[in-house]
């Protein structure tokens, strides 16, 4: 994708691009084309929303981590299932509407299964009802990404009394004063940047919440 993959500029051209397709077939589209470079690219932006989800998955988590199975929403290429499996799981099935993502992280050998679909335009199967011990999706759940709809579904398909991680943006540290349209949040540094067309370092902000089966039945 990126003609000077290392280069900032490019990759930050690469992500703005992602958001021009308004089909869900130019989207597949886009990161199809997209997966040969996406891990080097993202490593560009220093990209530590996957390293945070597990880090907050792992405090919560108490049952056996050998065990557990975990469903991947909007897997990618595996780069949450890599973090994950430094805590100590190994039991993962990534979902994706790209075929070329799952490609690259069936190359990893991480996950026992591996589907493709497209998450608010088809349904999970409903045999994974409560079959998981850790639901996660991270960086996807966004407007014109994978909708906000979903978690419905997601919440179905964790086990009960156990947390869905949804990790939607990098956590910079900063206080949070204004408003994003995601999650209601973002920090005054960053907000500032995007005004004046600057550098915003790493990314945006980032909110990881663990829902609970209490919280799933509320939405």
């Amino acid at each position: 994708m990126s003609a000077v993959p290392n280069a900032f500029e490019n990759v930050k051209a690469v992500i703005l691009s992602a958001h021009k397709g308004t089909t869900s077939k130019e989207k597949v589209d886009f990161y199809n084309s997209w997966a040969e470079n996406y891990d080097q690219d993202v490593a560009v932006l220093d990209y530590r929303a996957p390293r945070l989800a597990a880090n907050s998955i792992s405090s919560h988590f108490r049952g056996d981590r050998e065990a557990a199975v975990l469903l991947d929403v909007a897997c990618g290429t595996g780069l949450v299932a890599r973090q994950l499996k430094n805590h100590g799981f190994g039991h993962f099935v990534g979902i994706d509407g790209s075929e070329a993502m799952l490609e690259v992280a069936r190359e990893s050998g991480l996950y026992q299964d591996l589907k493709q679909f497209l998450l608010g335009e088809e349904p999970l199967p409903v045999q994974w009802e409560n079959a998981f011990d850790v639901v996660v999706i991270v960086g996807a759940l966004s407007v014109g990404q994978v909708p906000v709809c979903v978690v419905r579904d997601l919440c179905k398909s964790t086990k009960p009394e156990l947390p869905v991680n949804l990790s939607m943006f990098l956590d910079c540290g900063r206080k949070l004063e204004k408003t994003h349209p995601c999650t209601g949040r973002t920090c005054k540094v960053h907000a500032e940047r995007a005004q004046a067309g600057t550098n915003q370092g790493s990314s945006s902000c980032s909110v990881t919440v663990l829902i609970t089966e209490q919280l799933c039945s509320q939405l």
